[in-house]
């Protein structure tokens, strides 16, 4: 289950996903209109067992304990919740304090992530963060404090200018923290922000692909040598710590996405599957005059190309008999072509990216959708 948090207390300039700045943002309002449409989907779903919840966004630390409490135990009167279920909220170094940790691990946030995004200053203004290093390890200390066991950290790298040697600096800072998991990503311009306005303009360099190589094999190699499993192409955690959440979303699970602009994945009775999105207006989703959400039922052939792309992501990787049974065609030959390449690793049950593969990722996956018939 996921829930879409949209608001910010100022949107970063690089940043394209559904959120909005907002000073004074309707929180008690918005979680009313989440629970309206948990009632809505728990017709269709009663049945299913919940075994992960996610708090995304936005900022889902601008929403009170109260609140988040509120909300959880109108998930628990409505479905069946796990007891191991991993309950994860995203929070920002400067929206936390030690009240509200403390009242989020009350409410049943047993995962927090934090997007400390870089502990360099100057990249951190850079990305037009609103807290500096010294704030950021503070909010580390204070989940601790208050009972986080499962931490994740968010960061960034091949941000414009950014120093190999640093960078490594960066890496042993964030490290002497012993996360349980760490994610980590590549900065990419998106159009529609002002980064990709000033790119245009050429204000903006990013790093080249010899200089984005270096920071990442120095983060793959500091983080292999700190005992991490590398389990998805942006993520690495400690084991026994990989995210649930994610990893039923890459393994093409099912998940309802809850909230102004989240999307989910859900497998109707029927066994039609739809893909959901949720009403991105947030003046009009707060009305609640009807479902929250527009659906539509995915045809087959996209079926098995998302369940591609999602599953070579992963270190578990392409699961080829749920390939299979969803209608994509296996075959073998560019396949054949890019393990000879070094690029994947064929098994009898799955595919698997090697490392080199991972770098290209992108090229693997598109030469492979186009040598499959549909």
């Amino acid at each position: 289950m996921y829930f879409h948090i949209p608001f910010c207390r100022r949107k970063c300039p690089y940043c394209d996903f559904h959120s909005l700045a907002s000073p004074r943002p309707p929180t008690k309002e918005y979680v009313e209109a989440l629970i309206r449409d948990l009632y809505r989907w728990q017709v269709r779903t009663a049945s299913r067992p919940v075994t992960s919840i996610f708090f995304g966004g936005g900022t889902p630390s601008l929403l009170e304990p109260e609140l988040v409490s509120h909300l959880l135990e109108s998930v628990r009167a409505l479905w069946r919740v796990q007891q191991t279920c991993e309950i994860t909220l995203e929070a920002n170094p400067d929206s936390v304090s030690a009240e509200a940790l403390h009242g989020w691990r009350a409410a049943g946030i047993n995962r927090l992530s934090l997007g400390v995004q870089a502990l360099n200053e100057a990249r951190l203004r850079q990305l037009g963060r609103l807290h500096d290093a010294h704030k950021a390890e503070e909010a580390i200390v204070a989940a601790r404090e208050a009972g986080f066991d499962n931490l994740n950290l968010d960061v960034m790298l091949a941000t414009p200018g950014q120093r190999l040697d640093s960078w490594k600096k960066e890496l042993r800072r964030l490290l002497a923290w012993r996360p349980e998991h760490l994610s980590a990503y590549v900065m990419s311009v998106e159009e529609g922000t002002p980064w990709h306005a000033q790119w245009q303009r050429g204000q903006r360099v990013m790093p080249g692909e010899r200089q984005q190589l270096r920071l990442m094999q120095a983060l793959w190699e500091m983080l292999d040598e700190a005992g991490y499993i590398h389990y998805e192409i942006s993520n690495w955690a400690r084991p026994g710590r990989c995210c649930r959440h994610n990893l039923l979303i890459w393994e093409f699970g099912d998940y309802l996405g809850i909230g102004s602009g989240a999307h989910g994945k859900v497998t109707l009775a029927d066994g039609r599957v739809v893909r959901s999105e949720g009403v991105r207006e947030v003046s009009r989703y707060l009305e609640g005059t009807g479902p929250g959400w527009t659906e539509e039922v995915v045809a087959p052939e996209v079926l098995a190309q998302e369940c591609l792309l999602m599953g070579l992501r992963t270190r578990r990787g392409l699961r080829r008999s749920l390939y299979g049974a969803l209608g994509g065609v296996d075959r073998l030959k560019v396949a054949q072509e890019m393990e000879e390449a070094g690029l994947l690793r064929i098994r009898p049950t799955r595919w698997q990216l090697t490392r080199q593969g991972i770098l290209v990722a992108d090229s693997v996956m598109t030469m492979l959708l186009q040598s499959f018939d549909f």
